[in-house]
């Protein structure tokens, strides 16, 4: 070695080529006579002046641009090589006839050791890849095109869903880099760094409403305004939504109850941010309205809140409306619902067969399995439902007409200047809705809603109203006759509106006075 750096006229990259064979060749030498003891150390001796001679050549032992240290495979465009190359696979062999324990080859080539296993257990070189057509062609390039056209924001696990429904065989990383070549890639805003918050299962929940905006509606084909209740259990991660055209008390309520029906059950907490329907104060410590109290004491559960502006501390449900509205609403799109009633039918769908179906990125596990053990965790439902309607009372005016929501709402002319109580039942489309009016318990009629300004007769109603209104001012006479004679205690008294012509009456003839002859 020292001979070999004595000489001067030979270029540093030569020196170093001609180093690294002369290391490469003794270290071959003695592993062939025996001469070294420990031959492993002769194999790595073997295998690292192997790399230098080829990375002083130019060209590394498998054949690659030096360029590709770091193991990307252009053809592929893959990352460190998931596939072993035949060189590679040799010096596996080698190394594990030396002795060498597959961790110990793993980290010496810097590969996982699972890799060196199957390999091993293969017997054989990795076969070459061999390059397929393309999968995205011109027709469904097409459809991509098709379907962004029809929903731009429309995300790529959609894509992958509806085309596949199809019979695309494009994989969902190939589609990703088809939409990012066409399109351009996603970019979204960094959020701030937080910690994961862990609860056993059955202990929490969480719910809160979002508004869809004007574009969303216009969809969905529906009119705004329109917003999405959504309750999801913090250990399964079992969501349920429901739409409705109101955020109020009783819709709040309506949206509890019909969660707590489909998740099977009620969880010991219910974690809420500021409902001003629901409370009064949400921090320092949270008061709940009476009403509230009467719904929570129902069902048997506690009530927490949360910090204003820290929608991280209920982020499991916050972050589902994110999805909701990039990835079904945009769905929905492509197919407008035209109406609440079906949007929501459309949503138990599409979470049981897309969100509830699929392996969750943090728990590892399908929402639908783990809350089939979640839920025998759960509190047990009441027997009866609790009773979200809406309750008010009325008097009867002189139209019989019954004003429910600036809409009128008939009742029989026999309740006039009676108080009745009105039901108006909670309900996700107020048009689809119903009013029921009752008297001292009993059901008198149930009219369907009707807008503002807007009447609704019961046709019995009309009927009845009609009659006493056009009998108001007939006269009610009969005949007496002279053989009739009216008790002397009894005053009667003819009230007669208007002018009538009438015949003199002979006073003196009706008494029986019988006047002197002159």
């Amino acid at each position: 070695m020292n001979r070999l750096t004595a000489i001067t006229h030979i270029s540093p990259a030569a020196k170093r080529h001609f180093a690294a064979a002369t290391r490469w060749i003794m270290a071959v030498l003695t592993l062939v006579v025996g001469a070294h003891r420990n031959s492993a150390f002769v194999l790595t001796e073997i295998q690292q002046s192997g790399l230098l001679i080829a990375a002083a050549a130019g060209r590394r032992r498998d054949g690659r641009d030096p360029s590709d240290a770091a193991g990307v495979d252009r053809q592929r465009g893959e990352g460190p090589g998931l596939m072993m190359t035949q060189g590679e696979h040799m010096n596996v062999v080698e190394m594990r006839r030396a002795g060498w324990s597959i961790s110990a080859i793993a980290k010496a080539l810097g590969r996982d050791r699972n890799t060196i296993a199957k390999w091993l257990e293969l017997g054989g070189p990795p076969p070459r890849r061999v390059a397929t057509e393309t999968v995205v062609d011109e027709h469904w390039a097409g459809r991509v095109a098709q379907l962004l056209e029809a929903s731009p924001t429309l995300p790529v696990t959609s894509l992958h869903r509806l085309l596949g429904a199809e019979g695309c065989p494009a994989s969902y990383p190939t589609l990703t880099r088809h939409v990012r070549a066409v399109h351009g890639p996603r970019r979204v805003r960094a959020g701030s760094a937080t910690a994961a918050i862990e609860t056993p299962a059955g202990e929490e929940a969480q719910a809160d409403w979002s508004e869809l905006s004007a574009e969303h509606c216009a969809w969905l084909g529906i009119t705004p305004p329109v917003y999405c209740f959504g309750c999801i259990l913090c250990w399964s991660r079992q969501r349920h939504w429901w739409f409705a055209d109101s955020l109020d008390f009783h819709h709040t309520i309506e949206g509890f109850v019909r969660s707590f029906d489909a998740l099977g059950g009620v969880p010991a907490k219910v974690r809420i941010d500021n409902m001003g329907c629901l409370v009064t104060r949400s921090h320092p410590k949270l008061q709940l309205r009476p009403p509230t109290t009467a719904f929570v004491n129902y069902y048997g559960f506690s009530v927490a809140g949360c910090w204003p502006k820290d929608a991280a501390r209920k982020g499991k449900v916050e972050r589902p409306f994110r999805e909701l509205k990039e990835s079904f609403l945009a769905e929905m799109r492509l197919d407008p619902p035209g109406s609440i009633a079906i949007l929501n039918q459309r949503a138990v769908q599409w979470l049981d067969r897309v969100v509830h179906a699929r392996v969750h990125r943090v728990t590892k596990e399908r929402p639908v399995d783990r809350w089939t053990r979640e839920r025998s965790l759960l509190a047990s439902l009441p027997h009866l439902p609790f009773d979200t309607a809406r309750r008010v009372s009325r008097q009867v005016p002189a139209t019989c007409l019954v004003e429910v929501d600036a809409g009128y709402y008939s009742v029989p002319p026999t309740l006039r200047g009676q108080t009745v109580e009105v039901r108006v039942p909670t309900v996700a489309d107020k048009s689809l809705g119903s009013v029921e009016i009752r008297h001292r318990g009993v059901l008198v009629v149930t009219h369907p809603r009707v807008a503002a300004g807007q009447s609704s007769w019961d046709p019995a109603h009309r009927a009845a109203v009609e009659h006493v209104a056009m009998n108001r001012h007939r006269r009610r006479l009969h005949v007496v006759g002279d053989d009739v004679v009216a008790p002397a205690s009894t005053s009667t008294r003819l009230d007669l509106l208007g002018d009538f012509e009438v015949a003199d009456i002979d006073i003196a003839a009706r008494l029986g006075i019988i006047e002197d002859q002159p």
